[in-house]
């Protein structure tokens, strides 16, 4: 419970930057979990099972989602995207954890 404690206590809040790749302007599901996974890995120096996030998230200012990171003991706990900028077929993201596991 120590990993996730420290997840909850830092309320992460970690900046992420994204590739686009094709003529969409999105970030597809699955490079989203890695990318904020291994930005929440490397702010918190903790290992996570994984992230979760159910939809492409639009590349445009102000575009978010909810993702879950579920961390090693099994806890999940709630992650909010949100696009800042996007400049030159780069997405930049803030990322921020829940303060509180999901139930």
């Amino acid at each position: 419970m120590a990993r996730v404690s420290r997840l909850v206590a830092l309320s992460v809040l970690g900046l992420a930057a994204f590739g686009l790749t094709g003529c969409s302007a999105q970030v597809e599901s699955d490079e989203l979990e890695k990318q904020v996974k291994s930005s929440l890995e490397e702010s918190t120096g903790n290992e996570a099972k994984g992230v979760e996030c159910p939809d492409d998230l639009e590349a445009e200012t102000g575009a978010t989602t909810r993702c879950t990171l579920t961390a090693m003991d099994g806890t999940r706990l709630g992650v909010s995207v949100e696009v800042t900028s996007v400049e030159d077929s780069q997405a930049k993201f803030e990322i921020e954890v829940d303060d509180a596991p999901m139930q």
